[in-house]
């Protein structure tokens, strides 16, 4: 869409080239900054953040009437996004019995991918009916429900804190050693 959204407005070709290095670039910064994050303070930590910048990026994107928005979107997108997948993934393995860890993680990124590919497929029928900016809102919202989900389903019980994680690893731990 962005292509599109920012010729829509009118605007230089620079956000729209740019936005996706500047996404690329908060990214790789902050998935290692969430690596360190989820295994000294938990989840929590991480993925509340992340989806509250997920949700400001997508606002953003929805009110840019200039290149430096569009850049400013790709910067927040990039360290939500980032994050979150990188948080996802390991709450997937951490909710996971030892013997199922493959399975976890397979199906992680098969629901991922899924995502990646129907939901612009989806939010992007919506455009011709309320133009773009009403996409992004779309998508913003979607970030608000998984600040919800999350909460109701595993932050409300503390499941994914540093102890949580520890007692987990052990018991896997032991899992692992009867297998065998």
């Amino acid at each position: 869409f962005l292509g599109e959204y920012a010729n829509s407005l009118g605007m230089s070709s620079v956000g729209g080239t740019w936005f996706f290095i500047c996404f690329a670039f908060t990214s790789l910064i902050c998935r290692p900054i969430a690596g360190w994050l989820l295994d000294h303070k938990g989840g929590s930590i991480v993925i509340y953040p992340a989806l509250v910048l997920t949700f400001l990026s997508m606002m953003t994107l929805a009110l840019a009437r200039t290149d430096w928005m569009l850049l400013a979107g790709g910067l927040l997108l990039g360290a939500g996004y980032g994050t979150l997948t990188a948080a996802c993934h390991a709450l997937s393995i951490h909710c996971a019995p030892i013997s199922q860890i493959g399975v976890a993680t397979s199906t992680y990124f098969v629901l991922l991918d899924l995502g990646i590919g129907v939901g612009p497929y989806l939010l992007g029928n919506l455009v011709t009916l309320y133009g773009f900016s009403a996409v992004y809102v779309c998508a913003a919202v979607l970030s608000l429900f998984g600040i919800a989900f999350y909460y109701i389903e595993l932050g409300r019980h503390s499941r994914f804190t540093t102890q949580r994680m520890e007692e987990d690893r052990v018991l896997k731990l032991k899992e692992a050693a009867e297998m065998k």
